[in-house]
């Protein structure tokens, strides 16, 4: 049967390859086109998406002081199975909701293969799940290939209400893959029990020949509260193939128990490096032991011209003001 998000009249606009969408109803059917399961709708599919203007499904999901706002919201349905490239052209989705405490996956995109996602924002959105939360992508799995995100930011609420499996992030909640960022900021407020990260929750990969995760060239700037492994960047490093940190800073507020760090909360015993340059911490950590990695359980750590600015006179970024 065909989705049933897809309307009758619907009918996306394709131009070189790739889905132009303008509007909240030409986003929400490229999502259908994605979860169905009917083979005719699934023969639709493009791995080319691109935005043509700013989209607004929902106005006002949060307050001005970063909190749910009152009101019932047209719910969004997080797109699975995607393989290919969704660029934002340097435009805005704005109000995009979930807020199911029994769903896993929950996201932009729920659960997806390698892909590749650029110049996109989102704003005023809140994604609240069980676990695998990022507002971009919940869970991504595509072993020995990358994904790419790149000139984007995200700028909402996150929360994972799990306080055993946990994976929240500000980008991906937990990544199977060789994921990449580059010149992307995060400004959303992440709330969780374990694993969560201004990026990435949980990075647990399989290592490529020559090739291993990174983060270069951004920040994050949103306030994180957990219970244990927490970071700035990374809530939790595990598998075989490393991460690679460069140019890159935090300074949100970090807020965990134990296992707390201000760029990577902790790593742990594996066959990778964690290699961290030319990055730094302003953010205010508590316990505030450890202000860059908060435990490294093995060797395979290298810092380089990495350091911690103490200012307690930070502004808004920096204060615990918890509130989901």
């Amino acid at each position: 049967f065909l989705f049933a998000g897809i309307s009758a009249n619907a009918a996306l606009t394709e131009s070189e390859g790739c889905f132009q969408i303008g509007s909240s109803d030409d986003l929400y059917e490229f999502a259908a086109i994605y979860n169905s399961s009917d083979k005719d709708t699934m023969a639709m599919r493009l791995e080319c998406v691109k935005l043509t203007q700013d989209i607004v499904v929902n106005k006002n999901v949060l307050t001005d002081s970063g909190s749910l706002n009152e009101g019932s919201f047209k719910k969004w349905e997080p797109i699975n199975d995607f393989y290919g490239t969704f660029d934002g052209d340097g435009h805005a989705i704005y109000g995009l909701y979930v807020n199911d405490a029994e769903k896993k996956n929950v996201g932009f995109f729920g659960k997806v293969g390698a892909f590749e996602i650029k110049n996109l924002g989102l704003e005023d959105f809140y994604f609240r799940g069980e676990d695998n939360v990022g507002a971009f992508v919940g869970y991504t799995i595509a072993p020995g290939k990358v994904s790419l995100i790149s000139n984007s930011y995200s700028s909402g609420v996150v929360v994972g209400v799990s306080s055993m499996l946990g994976c929240v992030g500000g980008f991906v909640g937990f990544a199977q893959s060789t994921i990449k960022f580059s010149s992307c900021w995060n400004e959303s407020v992440l709330y969780g029990g374990s694993k969560i990260g201004g990026f990435v929750g949980l990075l647990n990969t399989l290592p490529l020949e020559d090739d291993r995760p990174s983060i270069c060239q951004s920040y994050n700037a949103g306030q994180i509260y957990g219970s244990y492994q927490v970071g700035g960047l990374v809530g939790m490093l595990a598998g075989y193939s490393g991460l690679e940190i460069k140019n890159a800073y935090n300074k949100g507020y970090v807020e965990g128990d134990y296992e707390v760090g201000g760029i990577v909360g902790v790593k742990k015993e594996s066959m990778g490096i964690l290699a961290v340059y030319n990055t730094y911490n302003v953010g205010k950590i508590s316990p505030s032991k450890w202000a860059i990695v908060g435990d490294a359980s093995d060797s395979g750590l290298r810092l380089d011209n990495c350091f911690y600015l103490k200012q307690d006179s930070l502004a808004a970024a920096n204060v615990s003001s918890r509130s989901e």
